[in-house]
Parts: C-alpha cells; structure tokens; sequence
C-alpha cells in the first residue's frame, strides 16, 4: 500500500539547513552586483495611487474627463484635469487608463461616424471635422470675428436634421450643461466661444473645437482651447478628410496627430511629445479671409433683403404709390370681414348653447349677489338656469310656458323670442 506522503495526504518533509544545496550570487557570474527586478506597474484593479491617468466615471456632469491624480484629500482624488484645473472625486467614479488603453485599437483609428462644425463665422456653412484617433475625438478651427464671441452646433453626417446643440443658449465647458440630439436643432441652443471669460476671448484669437465621442460614434462632450495661429496639427490630411466623408477607415498615415499632445496624453505617454508636423490645410490668412468673405455675403443678403421688404408707411410726406395704399386699405377690409363672420358664427353656437335646453330643466335659484334681470332691468338676486330673472317675469315665463311657448326654437339661427321682437320693431310682423 502507497504510504500517506506518497498519496498526497501529508506535505513533503521541509528540507534541513545541513541538506539544503545554496544557490551562488548572481554577482559571483556576472561580475558585478545583481540587477533590481523590474519595478511592477500597478494592477489594472488595484489601488490608486497619486500620479495615475484617470477617466472619470458614473457621472453625468464629468463623465469622459480625464486627469491626473495628485494626491487625496480627505477620502476623496484630487483630479487634474487639462488646463490645471482641480477637481474632488470619489474612487468609485475613477477608472485607470494605463498606457495600453491610451493607444487606442486599429479598429478606432478608423472614424465611427463624421460631424460637421457650422456656426456664425461663415454664414452656417458646414465644415467637415477631423478625426482625432489618438483622443478619440472630431477637431475644427475658428477664428473669432469683430464681436470677439462665435456660435456653433455640430452635424451628424453633415445633416441639418440631425443636429447636436446643448440645452440652453450660449452654452461652454464652464458651464454645466446636456448634450441633445441629433435631431431638428432647437433654436438658439448653441455652444458660445467667446462668451465666458476664462476663454480669455478677442478678436482673431484661434480656437481648436473639439467633440469628444463613445466608441459607437455618440457625442460625449465638447470643449475648445486657444491655439496659436500657426497651429496647423488639427488639419486633416487630404486623404484622411476624404475617407471620413465617405465613411471609410482612414489610414494610420493618414491619421491626424497634433504637434503638441494635451496634458493628459503627455502624462500617459511618460511626458514625452511626438515630433514632426501635419501638411497645413491652410495658413491662419486664408482662415480669415474666408470668414470675411462670408460675413461680407451676409451683409449683402441683409441689404438685399431690406430692398425687397419695403415698409407699407414710410416716414416721409411722400405715402407712396396710390396702389400700395389700395392694397393695404382692401386687406384690412378683408380682415374686418373675417372678424365679422368669426363673431357671427360664435354668437349662433352661443345662442344654440342657451336656447338648446328644455325648459323644463331651467332651475330657479338665489344667486350670491344682486343682478339685472335680462327681460325688465330690475334689480334681482333670482336666477332662472343661469340668467337673473326677477319674480314678476319669472311668473310670466311660467304662464307662457303653460301656454306651450317653448324658447328652444330657433329660426334663421336666432331664437324664436328674438326673431319676434326683431320684426315686431322692423314693422313686418305680416310675415
């Protein structure tokens, strides 16, 4: 039979320090001290610890911000984020981008969907973003015109009817707010560059947009940053602008990177930058020659407009051609007549309303206060249905009644009672 410590029931005999064989030093072949084992990066569901890139989660008011961590402050993160802005959040909101998932798969460099910028600086006309694979997100350029303030909204596929606008006017990073859409577009919800003094706004300053979006194509959340005028890194290559119009999967060449890396890419990156330059689309002269050009086409559409729209009056002693004054005299004509029908025909419904209950549903009873009465005048606080009707006329409707006078009777749209009184006072009761 197999003894238990063969069988596994009992644990091997530690060996004694007399048996034990000790391993020689790694120094002792290779000259020299041992190399340090290679420092362990933290697992992916350990703990947090200050310097770490994270992505800030189950919040709706942050949720996609990234930033770093610097240290704690009571039981919460103090966060980072681009620009030095500092931020309390809880642990259970953090997630840990380690280097791996800030490169993004080859399956993202490709871009999910495309979006257009359109807003004040060139009439609304739609501008076809640029895919950001490194950050994951669209980029555009604008140049601030004379006001020092734009407006924009963003469209999927270039769509008008498909528009992403926040939920209030004026809307900027600083600001708490939702994003909506893509649908119609509201009305004046727009995002404001310019309008909020930390954009630190004048005239000619350039600004890079920039929506960051979900992995299915879905806006996330938008924000800008002032970039120097020869800042080209956001333009899109040829090739690459092309194939997002189109749909197609841009290729790594093809894929925009900026000349200089945002904040939190250089921390995830160990500070390093990437070296070399995008093709230019375009110098900032250009860029501001064509928002010139379209604010001058606005002007003249305002200028064309105000010829075509005359005012009916005009604020001089010269009232214009007989003509005009015609016209504007025979719709007026036209609109009392409308109101005149309108009116009529409301008084008939009324008059079938008061006329179309029986009489013998009319309920006599005291109103709350002291009225006329609608047959004599007399002051009456005694209501028949709901008119005043004094008690002599209340006994003389009494004995019509009896009499078989009924009042709901209507001719030509009048009741009888009325109809009578009309031709009684025309002289024409021989109809």
């Amino acid at each position: 039979a197999a003894s238990p410590r063969r069988a596994g029931v009992l644990p091997p005999p530690a060996p004694s320090e007399r048996g034990r064989r000790r391993r020689p030093p790694v120094a002792q072949f290779c000259g020299g001290p041992a190399p340090a084992p290679p420092a362990m990066a933290p697992p992916e569901d350990g703990p947090l610890a200050a310097g770490e890139v994270v992505e800030v989660v189950h919040l709706p008011a942050m949720r996609g911000v990234v930033g770093k961590l610097t240290g704690m402050n009571g039981t919460n993160w103090v966060l980072e984020v681009e620009g030095g802005e500092e931020k309390l959040v809880s642990a259970d909101n953090l997630q840990r981008l380690s280097k791996r998932s800030s490169q993004p798969a080859s399956a993202s460099l490709a871009a999910p969907v495309s979006y257009s910028l359109v807003g004040t600086w060139d009439d609304w006309q739609p501008a076809a973003m640029s895919w950001n694979a490194g950050l994951q997100c669209f980029e555009s350029r604008l140049v601030l015109g004379d006001g020092g303030c734009e407006s924009f909204k963003i469209l999927l596929e270039g769509d008008w009817d498909r528009c992403i606008y926040p939920d209030c006017k004026d809307a900027t990073p600083w600001r708490k707010h939702e994003i909506l859409g893509p649908d119609e577009g509201g009305l004046d919800e727009e995002w404001t560059v310019g309008i909020d003094s930390r954009d630190n706004a004048a005239e000619g300053t350039c600004y890079r947009v920039r929506l960051f979006v979900f992995p299915d194509g879905q806006p996330k959340r938008v924000s800008w940053e002032a970039i120097a005028e020869d800042d080209q890194g956001s333009a899109p290559q040829p090739e690459q602008q092309a194939a997002e119009v189109e749909g197609s999967a841009a290729p790594l060449a093809a894929a925009t990177v900026p000349k200089k890396l945002p904040q939190w890419q250089r921390w995830a990156t160990g500070g390093g930058q990437r070296t070399g330059k995008g093709e230019e689309e375009g110098d900032t002269a250009a860029v501001l020659a064509r928002e010139r050009a379209a604010r001058d086409r606005l002007a003249q559409r305002f200028e064309a407009a105000a010829q075509i729209v005359q005012p009916a009056i005009r604020d001089t002693d010269d009232y214009g051609n007989r003509e005009d004054l015609r016209t504007v005299a025979q719709r007026e004509a036209e609109n009392r007549r409308g109101l005149v029908l309108e009116n009529r025909e409301r008084y008939r419904m009324s008059v079938r309303e008061n006329t179309g209950v029986s009489d013998a549903q009319h309920v006599r009873r005291q109103a709350a206060s002291a009225g006329m009465c609608v047959e004599c005048g007399e002051s009456t606080t005694n209501m028949m249905g709901s008119i005043l009707c004094c008690e002599t006329c209340w006994a003389d409707w009494a004995e019509f009644r009896q009499k078989g006078w009924d009042a709901t009777v209507v001719c030509e749209g009048v009741a009888a009672g009325r109809r009578a009184e009309r031709l009684g006072g025309g002289g024409a009761l021989s109809r």
